[in-house]
């Protein structure tokens, strides 16, 4: 079970009822099992900054899909399983997307137990170099709204910091030049903010942020 950080404000409000029932449902029984939220709905879990559609689950030990199929379809709940592959299982789980993901990176903090919907995130740092990698591997506008967000709480350099730790690399080369790269992300729609902002300005503060400390990190 994760720790309950004191302060913390857990900003239910991003999530719809059903979303809710969803974590109410199996949150805390995923979480005894290791089972952590991250992904967009995590990070706006902490902040409150949009509202987002789907729920990511990772677990460092090994995932057997057809095994927690068919855990998640002995429950009470409306389960379609969409797709399977090593490591992963989507599904649809009471009109919520569900995706489970065997993830072996090593936490950089213990997960944080959201008391209010009952499940445990993955905590900021961790989320923050996630961001950063889902960014670094496709640019969508989500990811770059969220790593953008991600930057009104902590400096481009500390979480550059806290992503070489992450996944073990020197060069953060790629990933600055993919916070600024905005050509998939203009095809994208816009996520439906709660925060009072402008994509153009968000760009904007990116490229910023990467030109104060391109010199230094690469």
């Amino acid at each position: 079970m994760g720790t309950a950080l004191p302060g913390m404000t857990c900003h239910g409000e991003i999530l719809e009822a059903r979303q809710r029932f969803v974590l109410r449902k199996l949150g805390e029984e995923l979480s005894d099992k290791g089972w952590y939220l991250a992904g967009g709905t995590g990070l706006a879990l902490y902040l409150g900054h949009r509202k987002s559609v789907d729920f990511h689950w990772f677990n460092s030990n090994r995932l057997q899909p057809e095994n927690l199929a068919q855990e998640l379809r002995s429950t009470s709940l409306s389960v379609e399983i969409q797709g399977v592959g090593k490591g992963t299982l989507h599904a649809v789980i009471e009109g919520v997307q569900v995706s489970f993901f065997e993830y072996t990176y090593p936490l950089l903090d213990e997960p944080v137990r959201c008391h209010e919907v009952g499940v445990d995130l993955a905590s900021f740092e961790d989320l923050a170099c996630m961001k950063l990698s889902a960014v670094a591997q496709r640019g969508s506008r989500k990811d770059l709204v969220d790593v953008w967000a991600v930057l009104q709480r902590l400096n481009m350099r500390d979480v550059l910091r806290l992503y070489k730790r992450k996944f073990g690399v020197r060069d953060a080369g790629p990933v600055l030049y993919a916070v600024t790269y905005f050509g998939d992300a203009e095809r994208d729609e816009m996520p439906e903010m709660l925060w009072e902002a402008d994509w153009e300005q968000m760009k904007a503060d990116l490229q910023r942020r990467v030109r104060e400390v391109w010199n230094v990190e690469i």
